[in-house]
């Protein structure tokens, strides 16, 4: 089945699973990482910071990949990858250790990241045809998962002891990606000469208001921000809290639990039940209406992230994890068709990249979730996660009772 890819989707598998599982090995635990250096509260304005330098970076990335092409922006992009990867091993090393020079490389990183995905997503759709597209993100997800899984594991393992080695892997798996996108990726977009002279700011803000102008669309981006919000929790507010009230379990004389390897043991076990029960989970919910899953697996979902929030128990965060990824193999199947019935026809790559932002948005809430942390006790925290999934529950609902009757 492989072999009938373009070659440019093929390259892209291959870097899509090298890249998640060395960027597993570390990203999970930066937060960890920064609260410990600048304490909760600054860590986690850093990490807003750096979530609003992405999301600007792949607005003016889409923007410039239209214009200049993909591959181009890909080779630029990974370059200032490399250098920024390499700058956090210098200043992880045995040589210098500097917690605010690490912030500033993950910075320029966050940068080339937002430059990047716009560039590479587009090729992707360049590339493929409406026959092969599922088959080619089914792929991916599988590949993204596993990679995920692999990167966790070995992460919650070494990251404490052994970052330098970890940020050197990351810079080496960077080469080889911009190596593979040098040689043996091609470049197949062609820009029409009209959008060159006709494209400008105004234009394009004038174009994407328009999208913004549907109200039944953004709702849904509403509903969709807030529920998936509460998965980056787990790398924010929920990693810093199991960092200050988790007790490390020792299970024997060389092997022990503690709030890096719980962090990687819960997002293995989201993984993993993702891969198993995918298809379980989705032949069963296709006798069920929209709305009834709806009802069913966002509650679910949001009690899973709910427990996470206040709890230190092994057992129970183990437990709430299972309910979490429950609810999100009900939801998300039903959630992108959903997305996928709303947006019109001439502009909907518009209407996907305006979407695009609420992955971001998503990322802001996490850095913010642990800014408000900082100040409230666990438990509160465990209601407004049980709030934030019950309003993008009603966002749901309506929306889809306002397509039903249009």
């Amino acid at each position: 089945m492989l072999h009938s890819l373009h070659r440019n989707i093929r390259i892209r598998l291959i870097i899509s699973f090298l890249s998640v599982c060395v960027s597993n090995m570390v990203f999970p635990f930066m937060a960890m990482y920064f609260a410990q250096a600048f304490g909760p509260a600054l860590a986690g304005i850093l990490l807003l910071m750096n979530v609003i330098i992405s999301a600007s970076a792949s607005f003016v990335g889409g923007y410039l990949s239209d214009h200049f092409g993909r591959k181009p922006m890909m080779i630029i992009a990974q370059a200032i990858e490399i250098a920024a990867f390499a700058g956090m091993a210098l200043a992880n090393s045995g040589w210098w250790v500097s917690s605010v020079f690490t912030f500033l490389m993950m910075v320029v990183q966050n940068l080339s990241s937002g430059l990047m995905h716009p560039a590479e997503e587009a090729m992707l759709i360049d590339v493929s045809t409406e026959e092969n597209r599922r088959l080619m993100y089914s792929i991916n997800y599988w590949s993204t998962n596993f990679g995920m899984a692999a990167g966790a594991v070995i992460g919650g393992f070494f990251f404490g002891s052994y970052r330098f080695a970890l940020f050197l892997v990351l810079t080496i798996s960077s080469i080889i990606v911009l190596s593979l996108i040098i040689l043996c990726m091609t470049e197949v977009y062609q820009r029409p000469e009209s959008s060159i002279k006709g494209a400008s700011p105004f234009s394009i803000l004038s174009h994407y208001s328009k999208v913004v102008a549907d109200r039944v669309f953004i709702l849904f981006c509403i509903g969709n921000l807030l529920v998936l919000s509460l998965e980056f929790q787990t790398t924010n507010y929920i990693a810093v809290h199991l960092e200050k009230s988790f007790k490390t379990i020792t299970l024997n004389h060389w092997l022990s639990l503690d709030s890096y390897t719980m962090i990687s043991w819960m997002r293995i076990e989201n993984t993993l039940l993702v891969v198993i029960l995918a298809l379980i989970i989705a032949k069963w919910t296709k006798r069920c209406s929209a709305p009834s899953v709806f009802l069913i697996g966002l509650p679910i979902y949001s009690l899973g992230y709910a427990i996470q929030a206040f709890s230190n128990q092994w057992a129970l965060l183990t437990f709430a994890v299972f309910f979490a990824s429950i609810g999100e193999l009900m939801y998300v199947p039903v959630s992108q068709s959903l997305i996928a019935s709303l947006t019109k026809a001439k502009t909907r790559a518009s209407y996907m990249a305006i979407y695009g932002f609420v992955f971001q948005g998503s990322k802001l809430f996490g850095a913010i979730g642990i800014i408000i942390g900082a100040f409230l006790p666990p438990v509160i925290m465990a209601l407004l996660f049980l709030l934030a999934g019950l309003v993008g529950l009603c966002c749901y609902l309506k929306v889809y009772r306002q397509k039903s009757q249009a």
